[in-house]
């Protein structure tokens, strides 16, 4: 008897913890633990973004595969994006370009943002690479990036 107790229990803290992990990203539960706050928007930022009135598109041109140490940038830049989408009441809008579509190359072009080239280490060999890292700004006929 004990040891089905234990092993409802064991059941019982995995469902709890899946689940629990897939609210927390669902609902964008972040707790930034730095010292200065460093990775929290500032009071002024969130004035700022509840006042947009026209609705602004990022568009964001990013390679599939991104070597490190840039890939935690692109990491990071996503995380802002999705913050500043939310506390704008969805008036940022995030817009993911897919790397795989033929034209991607193109539209990046016309948005100005050029490939990088960044050094990677494969197989003990330093491969230069071309990445996208790059976001396009659309609010309404007007283009940043």
């Amino acid at each position: 008897m004990n040891r089905r107790l234990y092993l409802i229990n064991l059941f019982s803290l995995i469902v709890i913890v899946v689940f629990g992990s897939l609210w927390a990203e669902k609902t964008l539960l972040n707790i930034d633990f730095t010292e200065g706050k460093l990775y929290t928007l500032s009071s002024a930022t969130k004035d700022i973004l509840k006042k947009i009135e026209s609705p602004i598109t990022v568009k964001v041109f990013f390679s599939k595969e991104i070597p490190y140490p840039y890939n935690t940038v692109s990491r990071y830049v996503l995380d802002i994006l999705q913050d500043y989408s939310r506390v704008s009441g969805n008036k940022v809008r995030i817009e993911r370009v897919d790397p795989d579509d033929e034209r991607f190359e193109k539209l990046a072009s016309t948005y100005g943002i050029p490939p990088v080239q960044v050094n990677t280490i494969e197989a003990s060999q330093i491969k230069i690479k071309k990445v996208f890292l790059g976001l396009g700004f659309v609010s309404e006929d007007r283009i940043e990036t």
